[in-house]
């Protein structure tokens, strides 16, 4: 089990993610990715999962949660308008950039990432798992854009048209809290409670706690998932 954690004036950030049993057994990587980027009055958290049946889709994560790190660099100097519509637009570019059309497929993940500026956070959403953010005056989940009939979900793709991404921004709550997660944690939660998950986590203040604690629900869920599982927190 892999653990990040990092303290930035008042956010406080917990990344922690777990190669899944099966990928263990056939000798793959952890397909997952997690970071998370603060500069001055600007952070981002993302977490992507790289799909299985990909070939180099540990890669592609990889490369989704870099382009959140350019692209938060590009906020802070002022080369990149704070709204949905051109943070999504410019990742869609650079992705494009990144991977030819003809070989983009090998690189397939999905993608959950909050954005931070001054008061506002903006959210994104590609694919299947968990995004959240929580407080007590409002709460945010994305839509699961998973299509539960035919077991896919929608991933990155080379020319993906922007208007695919989810995206929303919302006022910067104190007391709030960014949950993201890939699927190997999302499908570990009883479905339609995901809310009430993140709001039992945002009950718990100190942070050593928090730790212990989200170690011991993805332990728990190896049990029964052998699926990969990342997932990050950020208490604002």
């Amino acid at each position: 089990m892999i653990v990040k954690q990092e303290q930035t004036g008042k956010l406080s950030f917990l990344g922690v993610s777990e190669i899944g049993e099966f990928h263990v057994k056939n000798g793959k990587p952890n397909q997952d990715a997690i970071d998370f980027f603060a500069f001055g009055n600007v952070f981002c958290v993302a977490v992507s999962d790289g799909l299985g049946s990909c070939e180099r889709s540990q890669i592609g994560s990889q490369m989704a949660t870099l382009i959140c790190k350019l692209i938060l660099l590009e906020i802070a100097d002022a080369r990149l308008c704070f709204e949905c519509n051109n943070i999504v637009m410019r990742f869609a570019e650079l992705w494009t950039e990144f991977f030819d059309t003809s070989v983009a497929k090998n690189y397939s993940a999905t993608l959950k990432a909050v954005f931070g500026k001054d008061n506002w956070l903006i959210a994104i959403s590609v694919g299947d798992g968990l995004l959240s953010i929580f407080s007590y005056e409002e709460t945010l989940t994305a839509p699961n854009a998973a299509n539960d009939f035919i077991n896919e979900t929608i991933c990155l793709s080379h020319g993906m048209n922007p208007a695919a991404y989810w995206t929303k921004k919302i006022t910067k709550r104190d007391d709030g809290i960014i949950f993201i997660s890939t699927d190997g944690v999302s499908n570990g939660i009883l479905e339609k409670h995901e809310s009430e998950f993140v709001r039992e986590i945002a009950k718990i203040k100190e942070f050593s706690e928090l730790r212990q604690s989200i170690e011991s629900i993805l332990t728990e869920m190896s049990k029964y998932n052998s699926d990969d599982k990342t997932l990050g927190i950020v208490l604002l």
